[in-house]
């Protein structure tokens, strides 16, 4: 049932929600629409990146968990905790859970910080370097074929499946290959072997692109290494368009930006280069592989630096969380300034031919006319001094205005008269595709008449039911081939019930739900009133119907209806007005939700 799917997402979202405490800062920066630059709570360093970032114009969010909650903008005395708890855990994406369980203090991971920062709407991360596929796995491969080797070939495939697990490969290479969060980074660690680390984020359709001028994938504390990128920019747009681009497409993975560490470091650069070299060979003669072979790493070039590695290391996260910072407000501003839907009469039909998604909404065509004055109104006969507006209206024509106005390619099936009132919705609704409507003969265009007192509505006539139910399931099944190619199906819950029938049955039998990137629902239901909602279970066809758009009492009435039982926290007893969403967060997602 619909409504039983809606009430699960919206628990589902709930109860994320609950988990996560944004702090104020963060908080109005994502309202705002300004840059946002997610960061590690492991590093000790996080206060000067964070001033870094605010430097450029952006907000730092600083990640971890305390408390049994995932904390995302952290205040000083937060800082100070997750450094200086020594009981600390390193928390990567498997153990977020466990660590929210337990209440304990968490430092997260770049896998970790990335799932989480695209929980919360960040996307935009700025660390150190990425964690890849460490050196050795061909020897520890070796040896887990070895000894294997007893098994029959016919479980060969499944031995290969295995193998795979054997690989020691940095979570945060999965983590970019299902997040769409920009990584910016100063490449992998040349103590890790960057050649595989390329080839499985290639494999797994990554973004690896170099901030610069010349297309060499650079090594963390060394600015060029053997292995290129997928390309190289120093436009930061060309980043943002190649993200956007990709999530339009379905794609998406993260998108990797490496940034060399700056010339003026690079001979500091060398120095430690040449220590990884010389402790690379430190473990090959002692024999240390595998899993152990990353901490023996780390411990020797800083050793072999005298901590030089160290200072260097923070040096090239201040660098990343700049450009970062660059990055994330650029992407905010590019979003501010894309063009508003132009104007109605401003669109033409050329234009609207050339846009996607395609959307069909089937329902009423309504003039709208409102009486309104602000004198005392008496049963008298007499005149009163005011004003009479006139509006194009009916529940399915202004979605279809409104989905046109979107840059959707909107077709409205709907009937109208022969009349002035039918000519004058032509020439107003230019931009909506009408080509489908039907103009009755020797009948009338629907019209309501509304009267507004000081701002309260009086009362209305209408004269619509009989153009309305013109709206038949022939005019559905006729129109079937424009109904089969689109990717949504709006219906008005004014149309007779037959229509709406016929209409969900062509679209459960074309499916156009697979057609379009995120098109996850075919049909569309607005219900506009309790008796529509019942029409809606009456047609025996609601197990089609995912998404509808229900006020207040709708939602209701479509709870009882599926029996399904309503908390008194997402709706009080005594809410009397139908628009009343009420302000605990659990009743307002559910009802945004549905």
């Amino acid at each position: 049932m619909v409504l039983r799917n809606l009430w699960h997402y919206s628990r589902c979202f709930s109860s994320i929600t609950s988990h996560i405490v944004l702090s104020d800062s963060v908080r109005t920066a994502l309202k705002n629409n300004k840059g946002v630059v997610a960061l590690e709570s492991t590093f000790r360093t996080a206060r000067s990146l964070e001033d870094g970032i605010r430097s450029e114009g952006a907000v730092p969010a600083t990640i971890a968990l305390l408390d049994g909650k995932i904390c995302i903008g952290l205040s000083e005395n937060q800082l100070k905790r997750v450094a200086g708890a020594s009981d600390a855990l390193k928390v990567s994406r498997r153990d977020i859970a466990y660590a929210l369980v337990k209440k304990a203090v968490g430092g997260t991971t770049v896998a970790a910080t990335m799932y989480l920062a695209n929980l919360a709407g960040i996307q935009v991360f700025a660390t150190g370097g990425i964690g890849g596929v460490h050196r050795g796995v061909n020897q520890s491969m070796y040896r887990f074929y070895r000894g294997k080797v007893h098994l029959k070939f016919s479980k060969h495939y499944k031995l290969l499946s295995f193998s795979y697990l054997a690989f020691d490969i940095s979570a945060d290479l999965l983590e970019l290959s299902r997040t769409p969060v920009i990584v910016v980074c100063a490449g992998v660690k040349s103590i890790l072997d960057i050649d595989k680390t390329i080839e499985y984020l290639e494999t797994h359709s990554v973004n690896c692109i170099v901030y610069g001028t010349s297309n060499v994938f650079p090594g963390f504390f060394t600015r060029k290494t053997t292995s290129k990128g997928q390309y190289s920019t120093e436009n930061i747009e060309d980043v943002i368009d190649i993200m956007n681009t990709s999530k339009e497409l379905g794609l998406m993975a993260g998108t990797v930006l490496a940034c060399p560490i700056p010339e003026e470091y690079k001979a500091d650069g060398l120095l430690i280069e040449n220590a990884i070299q010389k402790a690379l060979k430190d473990a090959d003669e002692k024999k240390i592989r595998s899993q152990e072979i990353t901490p023996f790493l780390l411990k020797r070039v800083n050793e072999l630096t005298e901590g030089a590695s160290m200072k260097t290391n923070i040096t090239l996260l201040n660098n990343n969380a700049r450009i970062a910072a660059r990055l994330a407000k650029k992407m905010m501003s590019m979003k501010r300034s894309k063009p508003r839907p132009v104007e109605a009469t401003q669109v033409s039909k050329t234009d609207i031919d050339n846009i996607k998604p395609k959307i069909v909404v089937v329902g009423a065509t309504i003039l709208d006319f409102e009486a309104i004055t602000q004198q005392d109104i008496k049963d008298d006969g007499g005149s009163y001094v005011g004003a009479v507006r006139q509006r194009c209206g009916g529940v399915g024509r202004n979605h279809a205005d409104g989905l046109a106005r979107l840059g959707c390619d909107s077709i409205l099936l709907s009937s109208i008269g022969s009349d002035d009132y039918g000519r004058y919705f032509l020439n107003r609704c230019s931009h909506i595709d009408t080509s489908r409507m039907i103009s009755v003969a020797e009948m009338s265009t629907a019209v309501y008449m509304s009267v507004n007192v000081r701002g309260n509505i009086r009362y209305g006539i209408s004269s619509i039911g009989e153009i309305v139910n013109k709206i038949t399931p022939e005019l559905i099944t006729q129109n079937e081939d424009v109904i089969s190619s689109s990717n949504f199906i709006v219906l008005d819950g004014n149309i007779p019930k037959e229509t709406l029938q016929k209409a969900i049955d062509i679209s459960r039998f074309y499916g156009s739900q697979v057609k379009y990137l995120y098109t996850y629902f075919t049909v569309w239901y607005e219900p506009t009133d309790i008796q529509k909602v019942r029409k809606m279970f009456d047609c025996d066809r609601v197990d089609v119907i995912q998404a509808v758009s229900p006020n207040a009492n709708e939602f209701r009435e479509m709870t009882r209806r599926s029996g399904v039982e309503l908390h008194d926290v997402w709706y009080p007893n005594d809410v009397t007005d139908p628009d009343y969403l009420t302000t605990s967060n659990e009743g307002q997602q559910a009802l945004t939700k549905a």
